[in-house]
């Protein structure tokens, strides 16, 4: 799989995330806004979950941005593709552990 097709799949996640999120800012609590969504595996329902809770909504526009540009720049620099997608991924990583008290 290139790089670019896998920061796409993790920027559509994120996007997918974010929308939910702002569910959760506008007050509906975060276990409803995963019921009602269709299509999630049941097996899944707690970790987006988590993630709800331990994500903001500005912090996933960030993710969403940076997903956005690694997947530009990875069509553009093919060659590159891999360690440009290795980058963001890490420091969307990074950003996460650190947030919830990691010391990475």
């Amino acid at each position: 799989m290139r790089a670019s097709a896998i920061v796409g799949t993790a920027l559509r996640q994120i996007e997918r995330l974010h929308a939910l999120r702002l569910d959760v800012e506008n007050g509906t609590p975060a276990s409803a806004v995963v019921e009602s969504q269709p299509g999630i595996h049941f097996r899944r329902k707690p970790l987006i979950e988590a993630a709800l809770k331990a994500w903001t909504s500005e912090r996933l526009a960030k993710a969403m941005s940076m997903l956005a540009e690694a997947s530009l720049d990875a069509r553009k620099q093919s060659d590159l593709g891999e360690t440009i997608a290795h980058r963001a991924l890490m420091q969307i990583t990074r950003g996460a552990a650190r947030s919830a008290g990691d010391p990475r």
